[in-house]
C-alpha cells in the first residue's frame, strides 16, 4: 500500500472527529481520539504494518459499547451515525492494500454526508466539503498512482486540491439540473432527523416573525394529562422547549453546549408525576414543565432543560414526566455562562448605550438594573402586536428606539441584549405558555397559538425566569 494513498486518509478521518466532537458524549469522542492517533502512528511510525487483530477487535468493541451505553441503542440519528464513523476508523487502521483504501474512500463519502444529519450548519458545511475533497483525491490518486510517479508526499497536494475544487464546480451545474428536472421518487427507508429538524411548531433558531405565524395557528401541540390540580397556575404553566442564546444580529441559535447530555436525580416522591402526549408521532422535542425530569432511557435530559428522545418507541405513546415543583441546583459553569454573555456592541450601539445609562443609574445592582429595564419598557409607549412590520439593519436599535411594536420575540431578544449589555448573563426560552382545559375536563390542552418566547437571568447561582 502507498503511503502517498494513506497520507489523505489524515485530514478526512481529523476532519470527521472534529465536526461531530460537539454532538457526540466525551468517552465516543475519546475513543475515536485514541483510533485516529493509531492511524497517525501508522503512517509516521509503523511504516503501515498490519496492526494486531486481536488490538482492533478490543478497539472497535471498546467503542461499541461506549456507543450502546450512550444512546441504548445503535439505530437513530446520533446512534446510527457514531457507529459508520467507528466502522470508517476500523477499515482506516486495519487497511492493508489499495483496495481497502478504495473502500475507505468511498465509505467515507456516506460517513460524511451523514454528518448532515447532526446539523446543517454553515460550519458542519465546510467540514463536509473538506471530507468530500479528501475522498476525491483519494479516489484519484488511487487512479493515477501506478502511471504518475512524485518524489514527496505533499509535494502534489495543492495540485490535487486544486484539480478536485475544479471538478466539483464543473459537476454542480449538471448535479443542479439533475435535481430539478429528475422525478425524485419516495425513499426506500425513513431516518429519524434530530430532534431540531422535526420539531413542528419550534425549531433550533427563533428570528422576528416565527412565532408571530405560529400564533395563528389553532392545531393542537400537545396534550397533559394528570392530576392537574397539583400543576401551577394557567399563568405559571411554561411548557419549556429549548434555549436560544447565540446572536448574530438577526437570528438566535443555541450554543452546542446546550445540548450536553446530564443525569438528573429525580425522587418521585417528592416530584409531581404527568403524562405529556404529543400531538404529532414524529415529535422529537419533550415540551414539558421548568425543572422537570424524565425517567424514560428512551429520552435524554440535556443541560439547557430540554428533553429529547434517542430511541423512537412503537406508536405515539404518553411520556411520564416529573416535576420537582421547587428548583433545583442549576449552578453554571463559567463555560457553560460564556454564551450567555455574548453581545457584541456594534449589533446594538444605542441599546448598548442604553444599558450602560441603566446601569450606573442602578449603582451596578443586578436586581436594581432589572427593575429599571422592566420600568423602561413601561413609559415608552411599546405595544404588542402580531405584525409588526419587517426589521433591518441593527434591529434591536430600530425596534427599542423606532418602531415600538412586536411579540414576544422582540421583547425577549431586546431584554436579554440589555442584560448582556450589564454583564448579566440571559438567554431565551422558547415553548409553549398556558393551555386550557380540554372539553372532557380531563387533561390540558396546549396549541401552537400558545407559542411564546420568554427570558431567564442568571442570578445568585441559578437561572431565574424574568
Amino acid at each position: 500500500m502507498d503511503k502517498q494513498l494513506y497520507f489523505v486518509v489524515l485530514p478526512l478521518t481529523i476532519m470527521v472527529l472534529v465536526a461531530q466532537f460537539a454532538y457526540m458524549p466525551a468517552w465516543v469522542s475519546l475513543i475515536w481520539l485514541i483510533m485516529l492517533l493509531v492511524i497517525v502512528w501508522r503512517y509516521f511510525y509503523a511504516a503501515l504494518k498490519p496492526i494486531s487483530k486481536l488490538f482492533l477487535v478490543a478497539l472497535v468493541c471498546t467503542a461499541l459499547g461506549l456507543i450502546y451505553l450512550s444512546f441504548k441503542t445503535f439505530l437513530g440519528v446520533e446512534a446510527g451515525v457514531a457507529l459508520l464513523t467507528t466502522c470508517l476508523y476500523a477499515k482506516c487502521i486495519e487497511s492493508k492494500s489499495t483496495r481497502d483504501l478504495l473502500v475507505v474512500f468511498n465509505f467515507g463519502l456516506f460517513v460524511c454526508a451523514s454528518l448532515f444529519l447532526h446539523s446543517q450548519s454553515a460550519l458542519m458545511l465546510i467540514g463536509v466539503l473538506v471530507g468530500l475533497i479528501f475522498c476525491l483525491i483519494g479516489l484519484y490518486r488511487i487512479q493515477i498512482h501506478d502511471f504518475v510517479e512524485t518524489n514527496s508526499t505533499r509535494s502534489s497536494i495543492k495540485h490535487d486540491v486544486i484539480l478536485t475544487i475544479r471538478t466539483i464546480l464543473i459537476a454542480t451545474p449538471f448535479f443542479l439540473i439533475l435535481f430539478v428536472f429528475f422525478p425524485r421518487f419516495p425513499p426506500l427507508w425513513h431516518v429519524p432527523l434530530t430532534s431540531h429538524q422535526s420539531m413542528t411548531g419550534m425549531s433550533d433558531q427563533m428570528s422576528p416573525g416565527d412565532i408571530a405565524e405560529l400564533s395563528q395557528s389553532t392545531a393542537l401541540a400537545f396534550r397533559i394529562m394528570g392530576d392537574l390540580t397539583q400543576l401551577p397556575i394557567q399563568q405559571q404553566r411554561y411548557w419549556r422547549a429549548m434555549v436560544l442564546d447565540q446572536y448574530d444580529g438577526a437570528v438566535w441559535t443555541s450554543h452546542t453546549m446546550n445540548q450536553l447530555p446530564i443525569r438528573n436525580e429525580i425522587f418521585p416522591h417528592q416530584a409531581v408525576r404527568y403524562q405529556y402526549l404529543s400531538a404529532l408521532p414524529n415529535q422529537s422535542w419533550i415540551v414539558g414543565l421548568d425543572q422537570s425530569g424524565v425517567r424514560d432511557p428512551n429520552y435524554q435530559q440535556y443541560a439547557d432543560g430540554s428533553i429529547k428522545q434517542i430511541r423512537r418507541p412503537s406508536g405515539t405513546i404518553p411520556i411520564e414526566l416529573y416535576w420537582m415543583q421547587t428548583q433545583t441546583n442549576t449552578t453554571a459553569r463559567t463555560i457553560q455562562l460564556r454564551p450567555a454573555l455574548d453581545a457584541p456592541q456594534q449589533l446594538a450601539p444605542r441599546t448598548f448605550a442604553l444599558a450602560q445609562q441603566l446601569w450606573q443609574q442602578s449603582n451596578s445592582n443586578p436586581s436594581l438594573y432589572i427593575e429599571r429595564v422592566l420600568q423602561w419598557y413601561q413609559t415608552q409607549g411599546f405595544v404588542y402586536t402580531l405584525s409588526p412590520g419587517v426589521l433591518s439593519g441593527n434591529r434591536m436599535d430600530q425596534f427599542l428606539f423606532e418602531r415600538k411594536e412586536g411579540f414576544c420575540e422582540h421583547y425577549a431578544s431586546s431584554f436579554v441584549l440589555l442584560m448582556r449589555y450589564a454583564g448579566i448573563p440571559a438567554r431565551i426560552v422558547v415553548g409553549y405558555q398556558g393551555g386550557q382545559l380540554a372539553p372532557d375536563a380531563k387533561s390540558w390542552e396546549v396549541r401552537q397559538l400558545d407559542a411564546h418566547a420568554w427570558t431567564e437571568v442568571y442570578l445568585n447561582d441559578t437561572w431565574q425566569r424574568i
